[in-house]
């Protein structure tokens, strides 16, 4: 490609490249820049087709004037507004200002109001939370105890999960608001999925609404997960812990993925063991060496326990013998209908409450992703993933509207706020009182959460 323009430099300079693979992981892939850029051409010249004797001169924007001083006077009183910790108020609120706020505004404690424990992870707990001056932005904080990071050996992980979670912009995606820490935690400002866990939605369903909701259920979520895997792969970030329970709905129903405790940036194969056992892909299982093609794996066992109630292992009363559940993973979908000795699996055997052409169609997709050998993933193959949202399974699926969030979820939450549970309350009382008794030490090295 010929140089468009020539730079010379006047004294010693450090050139850096970026190559694409880099642009990918920091900007997105290019071509959806590229896409961008076609679509504002296309706009201009269907503009000069209309209007064709309007010239460039005036097609340009205007020069923006200089600041009045009604404007310099709203944004002194933003800035204070921060300083002082206080939501800007209605009339000082754009966009830009509330991203800016946001930001700025929400890295401690202090501009939080805690309202009930919403769950318990692995090193502390989640909060349903608001801003003290705006009780009506509300989000899910996630505080992990360094302590407890520490003596796991975690600490690695814990912070390639803030790096993964700032690199990534997806409506299928918990988005990271902000983080912050003080001495005995760190913690996570998260988008509030308001709808709950969609693994206990599908739990809760009564027989009638089994049979009504499971098929359009499947089909819905499953192509939440697709897009929002298909953001992550873009930007070299393999998942490895696509499951049910990982799902969380927002206020509309759509599904998001949340907890990038596994996720990892992959430019080639990866060998941790790493993910939930029965979603779990053979090479994974193997040590071979993985890559992004565990997760299509984890779909198809994610589509089949969405419509079976239970992954394969579980249905197959390996669930929790995973020795078992591993064996029949290596398998692959093809080993699912034959026989042992102790009689045939019965895995590919439609539920009684899930209709059979949801049934069928389910298994196609399963059958082309959940194989032993990774390349031959449907997706991993050359136009392989517009192929798998061609399937029968995905074809009331209108995937430009999905990704607007244009078109109604099967399952819509009540708009009520989550209740303070009693008993995490009280657990959680019990872990800061235990976690803060003294300040977290490192053995002989720096601080590992310095500029966390």
């Amino acid at each position: 490609m010929p140089r468009s323009a020539t730079v010379t430099a006047l004294e010693p300079t450090e050139v850096l490249a970026l190559d694409r693979d880099g642009f990918s992981i920091l900007l997105g892939p290019l071509e959806e820049h590229l896409a961008a850029c076609n679509r504002s051409d296309d706009s201009d010249r269907l503009r000069d087709v209309r209007s064709p004797r309007k010239s460039r001169a005036q097609d340009r924007p205007p020069e923006q004037p200089e600041a009045t001083s009604q404007e310099v006077a709203r944004r002194a009183s933003l800035h204070k507004a921060v300083q002082r910790g206080q939501a800007p108020q209605p009339h000082l609120r754009g966009p830009a200002e509330w991203a800016y706020w946001k930001q700025a505004l929400v890295k401690s404690l202090y501009e939080l109001r805690r309202v009930a424990v919403l769950g318990r992870g692995a090193f502390g707990f989640v909060h349903l939370v608001h801003l003290v001056k705006e009780e009506d932005s509300t989000f899910a904080l996630k505080a992990c105890s360094k302590g407890a990071v520490w003596k796991a050996g975690a600490v690695k992980s814990l912070l390639r999960e803030k790096e993964v979670l700032s690199m990534l912009d997806s409506p299928f995606v918990i988005k990271l608001e902000s983080t912050f820490q003080d001495d005995h935690f760190v913690y996570f400002v998260l988008e509030l999925a308001a709808g709950g866990n969609l693994g206990s939605k599908i739990r809760g369903f009564n027989s009638e609404q089994r049979r009504q909701l499971l098929g359009p259920v499947a089909s819905f979520y499953a192509s939440c997960s697709v897009l929002a895997l298909e953001h992550l792969h873009h930007r070299r970030i393999c998942y490895r812990d696509l499951k049910v329970d990982n799902i969380m709905l927002n206020a509309k129903g759509y599904g998001k993925l949340c907890d990038m405790g596994w996720a990892k940036f992959t430019f080639g194969r990866t060998f941790t063991f790493a993910g939930t056992p029965e979603y779990m892909a053979p090479e994974v299982i193997a040590q071979t060496g993985h890559n992004v093609a565990v997760d299509w794996w984890a779909l198809g066992i994610l589509i089949y326990a969405l419509l079976a109630g239970q992954t394969p292992a579980d249905a197959h009363g390996h669930g929790e013998n995973y020795l078992n559940a591993f064996a029949l993973a290596r398998k692959g979908y093809a080993g699912w209908g034959k026989k042992t000795a102790h009689g045939k699996l019965g895995l590919l055997e439609c539920p009684a409450d899930v209709a059979s052409g949801d049934w069928t169609d389910a298994l196609s997709v399963c059958a082309c992703l959940c194989v032993a050998d990774p390349g031959a993933r449907l997706p991993l193959r050359p136009e392989g993933l517009g192929q798998l949202k061609a399937k029968p399974f995905f074809a009331k699926v209108a995937w430009a509207q999905l990704e607007d969030q244009a078109v109604p979820a099967p399952i819509v939450p009540e708009p009520a706020p989550p209740a303070a549970d009693r008993e995490l309350g009280d657990a959680y009382a019990v872990f800061v009182a235990e976690e803060t008794q003294e300040k977290p030490t490192y053995g002989d090295g720096p601080d590992p959460f310095k500029n966390f």
